[in-house]
C-alpha cells in the first residue's frame, strides 16, 4: 500500500489565507512607525540644509536676525534665487538632502528647486507687512525660511472642515526646526 503523506489544497489555502493576514496586520503596525522615520528624514535634512545655510553666512559676512530690525536676505547672508546653484554646489554636497522622502516631483525643471518650500522669497513678491524684512523685524530667530508640507494629505478646502489638521515641519532663522500640526485653514502658520 502506498499512501501519499503530503497537505492537501484546503490546508494550503488555509495556511496561505493565516499568513496573508498577519503580514496586513504586520504592514498595518508598521505604517506609522514608517511615516514617523519619513519624518526623521525630513526634519534632519532641513537641520543640514540650516547647518550649510549658517556656512554660507559665515562667509558671507551676513548678521543674526534680530526682533526689531527690518533685514533683507542679503542682509542676513542668505543666498538669492541667482546663487542657489552655487550655494547647492559649495555647501550642500549631497543633493538629496534637498528633497522629503515623501515628495513627489512631477515634472523634473533645470531649475534650482528642492522638495521643500521657501517661505520668504524677494522683496518685491510680498506687500506690506508680508515682506520678508517686517517678518524679520517681527520675529528675528523665529522667522520662518523653509516648509515642508509633504506629511500631509491633499485638502479640498472647499470640502474640508474648520478643524482639519496638517502637518507642517518648519526650519527657522535660528537653526531650529519644528514639527507639528496646524489647522488647514490658518493662511500664515509660521508665524
Amino acid at each position: 500500500m502506498n499512501q501519499r503523506h503530503g497537505f492537501t489544497l484546503v490546508e494550503m489555502l488555509l495556511v496561505t489565507v493565516i499568513l496573508a493576514v498577519l503580514a496586513a496586520l504586520i504592514f498595518a503596525a508598521l505604517g506609522p512607525a514608517r511615516e514617523q522615520s519619513r519624518q526623521a528624514v525630513c526634519i534632519s535634512n532641513l537641520k543640514q540644509i540650516r547647518q550649510a545655510l549658517a556656512m554660507y553666512q559665515a562667509d558671507y559676512d551676513g548678521r543674526d536676525a534680530s526682533e526689531g530690525t527690518p533685514s533683507t536676505y542679503t542682509d542676513l547672508g542668505l543666498p538669492v534665487l541667482p546663487l542657489l546653484n552655487v550655494f547647492f554646489d559649495t555647501y550642500v554636497k549631497d543633493r538629496r538632502v534637498l528633497y522629503c522622502p515623501d515628495f513627489v516631483n512631477p515634472e523634473p525643471t533645470g531649475h534650482p528647486i528642492t522638495g521643500y518650500k521657501v517661505v520668504f522669497g524677494p522683496e518685491d513678491l510680498f506687500p506690506g507687512s508680508n515682506r520678508f524684512s517686517e517678518v524679520v523685524a517681527r520675529q528675528g530667530q523665529n522667522t520662518a525660511l523653509m516648509v515642508c508640507d509633504s506629511h500631509s494629505p491633499n485638502f479640498d478646502l472647499s470640502q474640508e472642515p474648520r478643524w482639519t489638521q496638517k502637518r507642517l515641519i518648519i526650519m527657522r532663522l535660528g537653526g531650529h526646526v519644528t514639527n507639528r500640526m496646524y489647522p488647514v485653514r490658518q493662511v500664515y502658520p509660521y508665524e
